[in-house]
């Protein structure tokens, strides 16, 4: 790792609850056994105390750096280079501990040096912290890894749908505007700019995981509007809007697929479709797109896809649920709060 990448890895270990158990752990026992041991406790003994707990705390946090600086983009040093950064990692506590013979009173202030420094090449760093540095530098390296993994498959799932977007709004509206465009070459033109806009809209969403749920329900809003001025007052809109849930994260380009589903075999006969939200317990979303009308409910192939991506991005919490009835149909979308790992 470079500098940068190690202070951020230092960072998110301080962040650690577990860091800090096994922190207090480790100053707490040499300092009990100094408080325990017999002798005269004087202040300078009480002082050393005070130096030696920061200091062995810092050794625990610090250990697995010399492991893991390499001053390139691996993420662990190479077997040699490791292991003399550690001598020198050692070195450096070691002389972190030198005021201890101070504090003890038992040693001149050179003899106090060589004592650190021979203290961090002896068991509590070299033999102790070493190995253990290697072994959490080697699990940091590890769970690094699984979520790099993790964030391309992510990326790799979303960019796949990228390319799937919505042909049939594509073609059926170019054919309409160019159905129209010797007649009204105005409204052709302004039909051309608004879907152009909407696609240009739909790609930069696409770049992203997740979207508040104000800028779904904004191109859902757009996406309508636009088939609207094809098939006219045969397509009817209901919402019923929950502003307060405006911020909540979710995929982008959820509903247009369903919706599409619908529109590719609207008649004659209306259309009318009503998207309610509401928060459901313990952080959930809850949307319901119900619809009236005539046509075919979606068919498993076009909810597999959306099934897909919710469990890649939110998990198994995550749920789409498609209920026919007489008339109509109704989807039941069940949305768990977004990881914080792919949250923008």
């Amino acid at each position: 790792m470079r500098f940068p990448a190690v202070r951020s890895t230092l960072k998110a270990r301080l962040r650690h609850p577990g860091w800090w158990s096994m922190a207090i752990v480790l100053s707490t026992f040499p300092g009990l056994f100094m408080v325990l041991a017999p002798g005269p406790h004087t202040l300078r003994f009480y002082l050393g105390l005070l130096w030696l707990v920061p200091a062995l705390n810092a050794g625990l946090f610090l250990c697995p750096v010399p492991w893991q600086w390499s001053s390139d983009d691996r993420m662990t040093a190479g077997g040699w280079r490791g292991f003399l950064q550690v001598l020198v990692f050692a070195l450096a506590m070691g002389t972190l501990l030198a005021p201890l013979g101070w504090f003890g009173n038992r040693a001149t202030p050179k003899e106090s040096f060589h004592l650190g420094a021979i203290l961090g090449l002896s068991l509590p760093f070299l033999l102790l912290l070493g190995p253990a540095g290697w072994i959490v530098a080697r699990a940091e390296r590890l769970a690094q890894e699984a979520r790099d993994a993790q964030a391309k498959a992510r990326e790799s799932l979303w960019m796949s749908h990228r390319g799937a977007f919505s042909p049939r709004l594509l073609f059926s509206n170019l054919n309409q505007l160019a159905s129209v465009a010797g007649q009204d070459a105005r409204s052709a033109e302004q039909g051309l700019v608004d879907l152009a806009a909407l696609y240009r809209r739909w790609l930069v969403e696409a770049e992203l995981p997740l979207v508040p749920l104000s800028t779904e329900r904004s191109l859902t809003e757009q996406y309508l509007a636009l088939e609207r001025k094809r098939w006219g007052s045969r397509l009817n809109l209901r919402w019923n809007l929950a502003p307060h849930l405006d911020a909540f994260l979710i995929p982008p380009l959820l509903l247009q697929p369903l919706l599409e589903a619908v529109l590719e075999h609207l008649s004659e006969a209306p259309l009318e479709i009503e998207l309610e939200e509401q928060a459901l317990p313990r952080g959930f979303l809850g949307l319901r797109l119900q619809v009236q009308g005539p046509g075919p409910s979606p068919e498993e192939a076009q909810l597999h896809p959306i099934r897909r991506r919710l469990l890649t991005l939110l998990g198994r919490e995550a749920e789409l649920v498609l209920t026919p009835f007489p008339g109509g149909w109704e989807a039941r979308l069940r949305l768990p709060a977004a990881p914080e790992e792919i949250q923008p």
